[in-house]
């Protein structure tokens, strides 16, 4: 596997936009990421519904759908705030460059 610069979504979006560039295929494709998906909705169907769950996941379950797993999960809690602006840009993972070191690695 190729050294990565780039981790989280900014890797994934570099990696795609290089293979595009290089005529190469990226380190995950379209199946793969299906396959990710498919899992990730299974274990919040599992977890929601108490049972198990056998892939792969039919194409029109309700939880594999655009806006079914929010939809049919349960509400603990009711939104009372949200967050307008970050004092710190780093608390988002948008990717890190893993050739900086952060403020706390540097001390």
């Amino acid at each position: 596997m190729p050294a990565l610069t780039w981790t989280l979504h900014t890797g994934q979006i570099d990696d795609l936009l290089s293979a595009i560039e290089r005529n190469t295929s990226p380190l995950v494709d379209g199946l793969q990421g299906k396959r990710a998906l498919e899992v990730i909705t299974a274990i919040y169907k599992s977890a929601i519904t108490r049972r198990i769950v056998s892939l792969p996941i039919k194409h029109d379950d309700p939880f594999f759908r655009t806006g079914g797993l929010t939809a049919l999960a349960p509400r603990f809690y009711e939104k009372s705030a949200s967050v307008t602006r970050f004092r710190e840009v780093d608390v988002i993972p948008l990717g890190k460059n893993l050739d900086e070191r952060t403020h706390d690695e540097q001390k």
